[in-house]
């Protein structure tokens, strides 16, 4: 198995997802190794296993979370903050979200381990590393990520904001037109692309027209969020249904998203979404973090379990060595290089 993650590691990766803030947001914060643990996955571990929504506070401070206030407070000092951390990293530390933070920082830094002696450390190494082109030394040369496709943000994703095409493409949300939760939802539309929807097919062509201007500023892909309401088994669309509760929709009567009714309307939407996108497109890795060398760690980790699941499968004796590398440089490569139309790197 450690060839085969040795191997994938020589592959230029495709991300296919990923939420670093830009690196000026970046080099614009203070961040330390227990800023790490506001990210909302590692947060989640430490309220899981017990420790209290303050202390989460006092020990991850307000430079690790996506939004930073405009007047950020002063934290306390790291010994203090670790103390108050410690007795909780011991319950966390090998769950998947911890062990991505210490693969990104044993690849960007060094570091085997987060403890008493190697928290300053740790932390000294992510400040020398607050300067301009750490992005590019620790995706492209540590991570070797050829492209990460990053999510949009603004108020609905919408909007494709210029990124450094040389390390990310622009990745822009279709959830306004394919989650209508109301008519308020429907008119919000109506005026922000000066149209009036009549019919569901009015909706789903100006779909697609947006679709094909985000393609033109040179945005590969769409993200859908229908994964956070919603079982992701879309039903054989009802156009005839539909256009019934689109009307109920237009007249004030839609009984919501979250209802029978709503499903019908949303399984036509996203049906018209993808309708246009190629079947058996399957990517190998996306992460879904803020810091470049937790997607570092992330990626680590990603080889690691890919090799893990081909190894099992040549120990059968359902796939060869080299069947099991042409697999992996599909899933990491390839593939996501022909569906996102990037040459693929070699």
């Amino acid at each position: 198995m450690s060839e085969l993650v040795a191997t994938f590691g020589r592959v230029p990766t495709i991300n296919g997802h990923t939420h670093v803030i830009s690196e000026t947001d970046r080099l614009a914060r203070d961040l330390d190794a227990l800023s790490y643990f506001a990210h909302p996955y590692p947060a989640a571990d430490l309220r899981s296993a017990g420790m209290p929504h303050e202390d989460l506070l006092f020990v991850t401070g307000d430079q690790g979370n996506l939004t930073v206030p405009e007047r950020p407070a002063s934290p306390a000092p790291l010994e203090e903050r670790w103390a108050r951390f410690l007795p909780w990293w011991d319950r966390i530390r090998f769950t998947g979200f911890s062990q991505c933070l210490l693969e990104g920082w044993r690849g960007a830094y060094g570091f085997d381990r987060l403890d008493s002696t190697t928290v300053g450390p740790i932390s000294d190494a992510i400040r020398a590393g607050r300067r301009p082109g750490h992005y590019a030394e620790i995706l492209r040369d540590r991570a070797n990520i050829a492209v990460s496709l990053v999510q949009m943000t603004g108020t609905y994703g919408e909007e494709v904001a210029d990124v450094d095409r040389n390390l990310f493409l622009p990745v822009p949300r279709l959830n306004r037109f394919t989650m209508i939760r109301s008519r308020d939802d429907l008119a919000s539309l109506e005026s922000d692309y000066s149209t009036d929807f009549r019919s569901v097919d009015d909706l789903i062509d100006t779909m697609h027209s947006r679709c094909a201007a985000w393609k033109a500023a040179g945005a590969p892909e769409i993200k859908l969020s229908q994964s956070y309401h919603r079982a992701m088994d879309f039903g054989t669309p009802d156009p005839s249904r539909a256009a019934v509760v689109f009307r109920q929709l237009r007249d004030g009567q839609y009984p919501g998203l979250d209802t029978p009714d709503g499903r019908v309307l949303e399984d036509v939407l996203v049906h018209g979404a993808v309708s246009a996108v190629p079947i058996n497109k399957i990517i190998g890795f996306g992460d879904d973090l803020y810091w470049v060398d937790s997607i570092l760690g992330h990626l680590v980790m990603a080889r690691q379990n890919v090799a893990h699941a081909l190894a099992g499968m040549m120990s059968e004796g359902l796939l060869t060595e080299s069947d099991s590398v042409e697999i992996g440089r599909a899933l990491f490569n390839s593939n996501p290089a022909a569906l996102y139309g990037i040459s693929p790197v070699r």
